[in-house]
C-alpha cells in the first residue's frame, strides 16, 4: 500500500514540475531576449524642434532710396510678379530734368572736344557732329563760329609773321644789291685814284683831287660795312620772327591741349553724375527684385508721397529653395551640428497622409537667440537652426499640398543610434558622475 502511494506521489510531482520548468524556461528566454535586445539592438534617436517654413532668401522688403510722388500703382495685393517687372511708377519730372541737363552739358563738352581736336590737327574746315541736332543745335552753331573766328585769327597772325619775314628778306636782298653797287663804285674810284696819282706825280693834277677821291672811297667802304651790319641785324630779326611764329603755334597747341585736358577731367566727373542721375531716373520705376507674390503694399493711392528709405511693399519669393527655421532647445544643442540629416513634418497636415520631408541642417547659430514672444513657451531662448528641405522631397508632395511662408513644422534632427540599455543606464551614470563630484 505504501509503495503504491509513493508511486502515485512521484507521478503527481512529475506532472506538476514539468509545466513549471517549461514556464520558467519561457520566462528566462523572454527576459534574456529582452535584455539582449536592450543591450544590442540600436534605436534611432532625434532632437525635436519646432519651426516655420520660409523661403531660403527670406521675404524681400522693397524700399526706395530717394522717395518721391506716386504716379501709378501697377500691382495689387497677392499678385504674382516676375523679376524685373514694374510695380510702382514715381513721377520723373525732376529726375528727368536733371538727367537731361547733365546730358546736355556732356554733349556740349563733346562738341567742344571735337572742335579742339580739329584745331589741334590744323584742319581747315570743321562741322559739328550729328549730336548737335535738335536741342544741341545752338551749341554746334556756337562752336562752329568759334572755330572759324579762332582759325581766322590764327591764320592772320601767321600771315603777319610771314609778311614780316618776307619784308625782311626783301630788305636784305636790297642791301645786298646796294652792297654790290657800292663795291663797283669803289672799283671805279680806285681806278680813278690810280690815274690821278699818275697825273699828280707829273704835276698835272692837284692833291685835293686825290684826297677827295680817297675820302669818297672810305665813305663807300663805311656804307658797305654799315649795310653788312644791317643785313646781320635783319637776319637776326628773321630768326626772331621765326621763333615768334613757332611760339605762337606752340602756345596755341598748349592752350588747346590744356582745354582738352580740362574737358576730359570734367567729362569724367560729369560721367559719374550722369550715371547717378540715370540711376535715380531708372529707380522712378520700382521693379520686382525677384519673382514671387506681392504682399503688404503700403502705398494705396496715386499722388501719395513715399519718404526716402520708406518700406513700400513685400515680395515673398516663389521659386527659391524652401527652408525651415527651427528653434532648438539649449539642452539639445550638443546633438545638433551642420550637415546633420533631418526630417520635417508639416504640422498643418496629418502625419498619416503626409510623408515627412527629408532635409539637412545648413547652419546653426553660434549663440543663443532671444525669443520675440513676450509670454508663453515661445519666450524661452533658443539656438536657430536652418534646415534646407530636399527638392526631391518637395517634388514628391501631393499636388494639393503647397508650402507657404510661415507654415508651422516640426523638425526631427537625427542623432546617433543608442540602445535601450543606454537610455536606462545613461541617467543613472550621469547621476552617479554628479554625485561623485559633489563635495
Amino acid at each position: 500500500m505504501d509503495n503504491k502511494d509513493s508511486t502515485i506521489s512521484t507521478l503527481a510531482n512529475g506532472r506538476v514540475m514539468k509545466p513549471f520548468i517549461i514556464g520558467l524556461l519561457f520566462i528566462l528566454i523572454f527576459f534574456g531576449g529582452l535584455t539582449a535586445w536592450s543591450v544590442l539592438a540600436p534605436l534611432s534617436g532625434a532632437v525635436i524642434a519646432s519651426g516655420n517654413i520660409a523661403p531660403e532668401g527670406t521675404t524681400r522688403v522693397l524700399q526706395h532710396l530717394e522717395g518721391g510722388i506716386v504716379e501709378e500703382i501697377l500691382v495689387k495685393e497677392g499678385d504674382q510678379v516676375i523679376a524685373g517687372q514694374p510695380m510702382i511708377k514715381l513721377e520723373q519730372v525732376q529726375a528727368q530734368a536733371r538727367f537731361e541737363r547733365l546730358k546736355s552739358r556732356d554733349n556740349a563738352m563733346a562738341v567742344r572736344k571735337s572742335r579742339l581736336i580739329a584745331e589741334l590737327h590744323d584742319i581747315d574746315s570743321w562741322a559739328p557732329d550729328a549730336c548737335c541736332r535738335g536741342k544741341n543745335h545752338l551749341v554746334g552753331t556756337s562752336e562752329k563760329m568759334l572755330f572759324d573766328v579762332r582759325r581766322e585769327k590764327y591764320q592772320k597772325e601767321l600771315a603777319l609773321y610771314r609778311a614780316r619775314q618776307t619784308q625782311l628778306e626783301q630788305d636784305i636782298a636790297g642791301l645786298q644789291l646796294q652792297g654790290q653797287e657800292l663795291t663797283e663804285q669803289i672799283d671805279l674810284i680806285e681806278r680813278e685814284i690810280q690815274n690821278v696819282q699818275i697825273l699828280l706825280n707829273k704835276g698835272l693834277e692837284k692833291l685835293p683831287r686825290m684826297l677827295a677821291l680817297q675820302r669818297a672811297k672810305h665813305q663807300l667802304k663805311e656804307r658797305i660795312v654799315s649795310n653788312g651790319a644791317r643785313i646781320a641785324s635783319l637776319r637776326q630779326e628773321i630768326e626772331t620772327t621765326d621763333l615768334r611764329q613757332l611760339l605762337a603755334k606752340s602756345s596755341r597747341l598748349e592752350e588747346i591741349n590744356q582745354e582738352l585736358l580740362e574737358i576730359r577731367r570734367s567729362r569724367l566727373e560729369l560721367a559719374e553724375e550722369i550715371s547717378s542721375a540715370q540711376d535715380v531716373l531708372e529707380r522712378t520705376i520700382i521693379r520686382a527684385p525677384v519673382s514671387g507674390v506681392s504682399e503688404n503694399i503700403r502705398v494705396k493711392t496715386r499722388g501719395g508721397v513715399i519718404a526716402p528709405g520708406a518700406e513700400i511693399l513685400d515680395i515673398v519669393p516663389g521659386n527659391e529653395k524652401m527652408i525651415v527655421e527651427a528653434k532648438v532647445r539649449p539642452t539639445d544643442i550638443d546633438d545638433v551640428r551642420k550637415g546633420q540629416k533631418a526630417q520635417v513634418h508639416l504640422s498643418a497636415y496629418s502625419y498619416r497622409s503626409t510623408a515627412p520631408l527629408e532635409g539637412i541642417v545648413e547652419t546653426v547659430s553660434a549663440d543663443l537667440m532671444e525669443a520675440s514672444a513676450p509670454v508663453g513657451p515661445q519666450q524661452m531662448p533658443y539656438y536657430a537652426a536652418r534646415v534646407l528641405i530636399d527638392p526631391v522631397s518637395l517634388a514628391n508632395l501631393p499636388a494639393e499640398i503647397e508650402l507657404t511662408a510661415g507654415m508651422p513644422a516640426e523638425v526631427f534632427l537625427t542623432t546617433p543610434s543608442r540602445t535601450v540599455f543606454d537610455y536606462l543606464v545613461g541617467p543613472m551614470r550621469e547621476a552617479i558622475r554628479r554625485a561623485i563630484r559633489e563635495p
